[in-house]
């Protein structure tokens, strides 16, 4: 696989648990080979293994899982900024105990579901910047979806929407008010779209194809 440089957008482009299209999912080796293709972002999960050490996991922990530290020493070392999905609510505090150890807790977004999750999340360390994915609703308009963010947003104090479904037209009324979207993830297809390219951050699967 080639790394190939994207035209200008304003997505800043997020790898999906790493180069997972060459490397497997979660493994150190794909968020190196991540970092190779240019993404300074990487979206990783993160469990707790039997012993208590953070490793990384999608659905479960696979035998010789990176751990958490392993990795983030890796990005810290090579200016790569992680968005945490955190699995089980007993890694939260020890993954935020390991990034302030490397310095990265300004850099880190987490992806939350709920407002009160991310006012966990920032009760921890008002450092971290949650991100709420909420998925739209069956017949929810535009109107509707937006209201409910805002919201979330008033009840939580964050600003990061992490859109399942969207459209230009939609992220830039997010942007009027002043919010910052995310979308994702997406295959190189979708990340061609229009509306993807005016998120704040876009994850994608393969990252060989990012600016």
């Amino acid at each position: 696989v080639t790394c190939r440089r994207r035209p200008e957008v304003s997505a800043q482009y997020i790898s999906h648990r790493g180069d997972m299209a060459v490397e497997r999912e979660n493994s150190l080796a794909a968020v190196k080979r991540a970092h190779a293709c240019g993404v300074v972002g990487c979206e990783i999960d993160v469990r707790v293994r039997k012993d208590g050490v953070l490793a990384l996991g999608h659905d479960r922990l696979r035998p010789g899982a990176a751990t958490f530290e392993e990795v983030v020493r890796y990005m810290a070392e090579n200016g790569m900024f992680p968005l945490l999905d955190v699995k089980e609510p007993a890694a939260t505090k020890p993954a935020i105990d390991i990034l302030r150890k490397y310095g990265l807790l300004e850099k880190t977004m987490t992806i939350v579901y709920t407002a009160e999750e991310a006012k966990r999340h920032k009760a921890l360390d008002s450092a971290i910047s949650p991100f709420i994915l909420s998925h739209r609703k069956k017949g929810e308009t535009d109107d509707d979806y937006l209201a409910r963010y805002e919201r979330m947003f008033a009840e939580s104090g964050v600003d990061g929407a992490f859109l399942s479904t969207g459209n230009r037209h939609l992220a830039e009324r997010f942007h009027a008010k002043g919010y910052r979207v995310m979308f994702g993830s997406f295959t190189r297809q979708g990340a061609d779209r229009p509306f993807a390219k005016v998120g704040d951050f876009v994850i994608v699967d393969d990252p060989s194809f990012a600016r």
